[in-house]
Protein backbone atom coordinates (compact mmCIF):
# COMPACT_ATOMS: atom_id res chain seq x y z
CA UNK A 1 0.00 0.00 0.00
CA UNK A 2 1.29 3.45 -0.95
CA UNK A 3 1.48 6.15 2.21
CA UNK A 4 -1.62 7.80 1.06
CA UNK A 5 -4.11 4.91 1.22
CA UNK A 6 -2.74 4.03 4.48
CA UNK A 7 -3.74 7.59 6.03
CA UNK A 8 -6.93 7.12 4.81
CA UNK A 9 -7.44 3.44 5.74
CA UNK A 10 -6.36 4.06 9.20
CA UNK A 11 -7.42 7.67 10.11
CA UNK A 12 -10.91 6.02 8.86
CA UNK A 13 -10.87 2.64 11.12
CA UNK A 14 -9.44 4.87 14.00
CA UNK A 15 -12.29 7.53 13.71
CA UNK A 16 -14.51 4.10 13.99
CA UNK A 17 -13.63 3.12 17.59
CA UNK A 18 -15.66 3.84 20.05
CA UNK A 19 -14.79 5.40 23.30
CA UNK A 20 -14.37 2.48 25.40
CA UNK A 21 -12.36 0.55 22.83
CA UNK A 22 -10.20 3.13 22.49
CA UNK A 23 -9.75 3.40 25.97
CA UNK A 24 -9.30 -0.31 26.20
CA UNK A 25 -6.77 -0.16 23.57
CA UNK A 26 -4.80 2.34 25.29
CA UNK A 27 -4.43 0.65 28.40
CA UNK A 28 -3.41 -2.68 26.22
CA UNK A 29 -0.66 -0.26 25.21
CA UNK A 30 0.31 1.11 27.99
CA UNK A 31 0.55 -2.33 29.69
CA UNK A 32 2.43 -3.59 26.73
CA UNK A 33 5.20 -0.76 26.88
CA UNK A 34 5.73 -1.22 30.54
CA UNK A 35 6.20 -5.13 30.09
CA UNK A 36 8.53 -4.25 27.51
CA UNK A 37 10.73 -1.03 28.10
CA UNK A 38 13.96 -1.25 29.96
CA UNK A 39 13.74 2.10 31.82
CA UNK A 40 16.65 1.63 33.89
CA UNK A 41 19.10 3.31 31.62
CA UNK A 42 16.82 5.98 30.05
CA UNK A 43 17.12 9.31 31.85
CA UNK A 44 15.52 11.58 28.82
CA UNK A 45 12.15 10.50 27.19
CA UNK A 46 10.61 12.02 24.46
CA UNK A 47 6.91 11.72 24.20
CA UNK A 48 5.02 12.62 21.60
CA UNK A 49 1.38 14.61 23.55
CA UNK A 50 -2.03 13.08 22.37
CA UNK A 51 -4.64 14.92 20.67
CA UNK A 52 -7.20 12.56 22.38
CA UNK A 53 -10.08 13.78 20.00
CA UNK A 54 -8.87 12.67 17.04
CA UNK A 55 -8.06 8.96 18.82
CA UNK A 56 -4.70 9.32 18.95
CA UNK A 57 -3.32 7.07 21.58
CA UNK A 58 -3.44 8.24 25.02
CA UNK A 59 0.55 8.56 26.21
CA UNK A 60 -0.59 10.35 29.42
CA UNK A 61 -0.89 7.13 30.63
CA UNK A 62 2.17 6.35 29.82
CA UNK A 63 3.90 9.35 31.15
CA UNK A 64 2.23 9.23 34.30
CA UNK A 65 3.46 5.99 35.34
CA UNK A 66 7.13 6.31 34.64
CA UNK A 67 9.42 6.00 37.44
CA UNK A 68 10.63 9.63 38.99
CA UNK A 69 13.91 9.13 38.27
CA UNK A 70 13.03 9.62 34.49
CA UNK A 71 12.81 13.20 32.88
CA UNK A 72 10.19 13.38 30.37
CA UNK A 73 10.81 15.75 27.43
CA UNK A 74 7.71 16.81 25.15
CA UNK A 75 7.84 18.11 21.67
CA UNK A 76 7.39 21.97 19.85
CA UNK A 77 6.35 21.63 16.71
CA UNK A 78 7.65 24.38 13.94
CA UNK A 79 5.37 24.14 11.10
CA UNK A 80 7.62 26.18 8.75
CA UNK A 81 10.27 23.72 8.59
CA UNK A 82 8.88 20.62 9.98
CA UNK A 83 11.69 20.98 12.76
CA UNK A 84 10.92 20.25 16.83
CA UNK A 85 12.19 21.07 19.59
CA UNK A 86 12.16 19.29 22.85
CA UNK A 87 11.27 20.61 26.20
CA UNK A 88 11.52 18.94 29.83
CA UNK A 89 7.23 18.63 30.52
CA UNK A 90 5.94 21.08 32.99
CA UNK A 91 2.28 20.83 32.33
CA UNK A 92 1.20 24.57 33.63
CA UNK A 93 3.37 25.40 30.30
CA UNK A 94 1.17 23.59 28.26
CA UNK A 95 -1.22 25.12 25.40
CA UNK A 96 -2.75 23.67 22.40
CA UNK A 97 -1.56 25.17 18.85
CA UNK A 98 -3.74 25.68 16.18
CA UNK A 99 -3.43 21.96 15.00
CA UNK A 100 -5.03 20.84 17.97
CA UNK A 101 -2.09 19.68 19.81
CA UNK A 102 -0.63 20.15 23.09
CA UNK A 103 2.65 21.86 23.18
CA UNK A 104 4.76 23.42 25.51
CA UNK A 105 4.88 27.27 25.42
CA UNK A 106 8.48 27.29 24.69
CA UNK A 107 9.19 29.05 27.53
CA UNK A 108 10.49 25.90 29.21
CA UNK A 109 13.73 24.22 29.87
CA UNK A 110 14.90 23.15 26.17
CA UNK A 111 16.55 19.48 25.83
CA UNK A 112 18.92 18.98 23.26
CA UNK A 113 18.30 16.29 20.81
CA UNK A 114 21.05 14.36 21.24
CA UNK A 115 20.37 13.60 25.50
CA UNK A 116 17.50 11.78 24.60
CA UNK A 117 17.51 8.10 24.96
CA UNK A 118 14.18 7.03 24.28
CA UNK A 119 11.57 8.36 22.05
CA UNK A 120 7.56 7.42 22.32
CA UNK A 121 6.52 8.00 18.00
CA UNK A 122 2.89 8.40 17.24
CA UNK A 123 2.04 6.88 14.18
CA UNK A 124 -0.78 5.75 12.10
CA UNK A 125 0.60 2.31 10.78
CA UNK A 126 3.93 0.78 10.18
CA UNK A 127 4.92 -2.06 8.14
CA UNK A 128 6.78 -5.44 8.97
CA UNK A 129 9.62 -3.72 8.88
CA UNK A 130 9.28 -1.63 10.96
CA UNK A 131 8.47 1.85 8.72
CA UNK A 132 5.91 4.22 9.99
CA UNK A 133 3.20 6.29 8.49
CA UNK A 134 2.35 9.64 9.96
CA UNK A 135 0.56 12.44 9.40
CA UNK A 136 3.28 13.04 6.00
CA UNK A 137 5.20 16.35 6.91
CA UNK A 138 8.60 14.29 8.54
CA UNK A 139 8.92 15.41 11.49
CA UNK A 140 10.14 12.95 13.20
CA UNK A 141 12.28 11.64 10.95
CA UNK A 142 13.98 15.37 10.51
CA UNK A 143 14.23 14.42 14.35
CA UNK A 144 15.57 11.59 14.22
CA UNK A 145 18.60 12.44 12.07
CA UNK A 146 19.38 14.92 14.99
CA UNK A 147 19.39 11.76 17.88
CA UNK A 148 22.16 9.60 18.80
CA UNK A 149 22.17 6.75 16.97
CA UNK A 150 21.74 4.35 19.79
CA UNK A 151 18.35 6.33 20.76
CA UNK A 152 15.23 4.06 21.35
CA UNK A 153 12.38 4.58 18.94
CA UNK A 154 9.22 3.27 20.26
CA UNK A 155 6.07 3.39 18.12
CA UNK A 156 2.23 3.02 19.64
CA UNK A 157 -0.20 1.80 17.24
CA UNK A 158 -3.30 0.66 17.62
CA UNK A 159 -3.19 -1.75 14.48
CA UNK A 160 -0.98 -4.51 13.93
CA UNK A 161 1.24 -4.15 10.64
CA UNK A 162 0.38 -3.54 6.98
CA UNK A 163 3.07 -6.35 4.69
CA UNK A 164 4.74 -3.05 3.14
CA UNK A 165 4.48 0.73 2.53
CA UNK A 166 5.17 0.60 -1.21
CA UNK A 167 6.47 4.60 -1.42
CA UNK A 168 9.45 5.07 1.16
CA UNK A 169 11.42 7.98 0.89
CA UNK A 170 15.23 7.89 1.60
CA UNK A 171 14.86 9.57 4.49
CA UNK A 172 11.94 7.49 6.36
CA UNK A 173 13.71 6.24 9.54
CA UNK A 174 12.63 2.66 10.94
CA UNK A 175 11.38 2.59 14.45
CA UNK A 176 13.23 -0.46 16.92
CA UNK A 177 10.31 -1.70 18.35
CA UNK A 178 6.20 -0.72 17.95
CA UNK A 179 3.76 -1.78 20.96
CA UNK A 180 0.24 -2.84 19.75
CA UNK A 181 -2.69 -3.65 22.20
CA UNK A 182 -2.25 -7.31 21.21
CA UNK A 183 1.22 -7.58 20.74
CA UNK A 184 4.96 -6.05 20.57
CA UNK A 185 6.99 -6.04 17.54
CA UNK A 186 10.77 -5.63 17.51
CA UNK A 187 12.53 -4.82 14.63
CA UNK A 188 16.36 -4.59 16.21
CA UNK A 189 18.69 -6.48 14.03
Amino acid sequence: MYKKEIRKKFLAQRKSFSNEDFQKACEAITKGFFAYADLSKVQFLHSFLPILHHHEIDSWQIINQLPAHLKVVVPKSDFKDCSMQGYLLEKTDLHTNEWGIPEPSGNGTPIPDQEIDMVIVPLLAFDQKGYRVGYGKGFYDRFFKNCRKDIQKVGLSLFPPVDTIEDLNPFDEPLDTVITPDQVYSFKN
